[in-house]
């Protein structure tokens, strides 16, 4: 077949819904010639990095690993064998060395990143848990959650939960 008629059987190729085996292997291999060239073209990309840029995306890569590393220890840190409250069938951790019997959902601290938001604590009264939205975050290194109780004027101080032993 030359390479007009060759042009021509594909163009009717794209157009049919059930192939032949001869059609079937004329497409793969179109596939795996387009996918041989892609990958040597990946792999001559990768080989003109210096030295040097590949010493500092690997420390880059390094430094983020150990980040999310380190942020992963200090939230098992701060949840580990810490007491655990159940109201209306939720589970709560209570902070400590607050003014008021503040309580902060387990299901939030569990899925929070450490980036700074506004969240909802609970004081429990007789009848219900009040709400109260405050500012919270956590610091790279702190066991402790920074919290402000006023969104607006911000004042972080640092709480720690209460552990299981007390």
């Amino acid at each position: 077949m030359s390479t007009e008629e060759e042009n021509l059987h594909i163009d009717n190729i794209s157009k049919k819904e059930t192939f032949s085996e001869e059609e079937k292997k004329l497409i793969l291999e179109r596939l795996n010639n387009d996918r041989l060239i892609k990958q040597f073209e990946d792999e001559d990309a990768g080989k003109t990095y210096t030295k040097e840029e590949k010493k500092d995306v690997f420390e880059r890569l390094n430094k983020e690993r150990l980040r999310v590393q380190k942020n992963d220890e200090m939230k098992k840190k701060r949840l580990h064998n810490k007491k655990i409250y159940t109201f209306a069938n939720e589970l709560y951790y209570k902070l400590e060395g607050m003014s008021k019997e503040y309580y902060i959902k387990e299901s939030f601290l569990k899925e929070y990143s450490g980036k700074p938001m506004i969240t909802t604590i609970y004081s429990q009264t007789f009848l219900e848990l009040k709400k109260r939205d405050v500012l919270i975050r956590t610091e790279f290194d702190s066991e402790g959650i920074l919290i402000s109780l006023d969104p607006i004027h911000i004042n972080f101080k640092s709480y720690l939960l209460e552990d299981e032993s007390e």
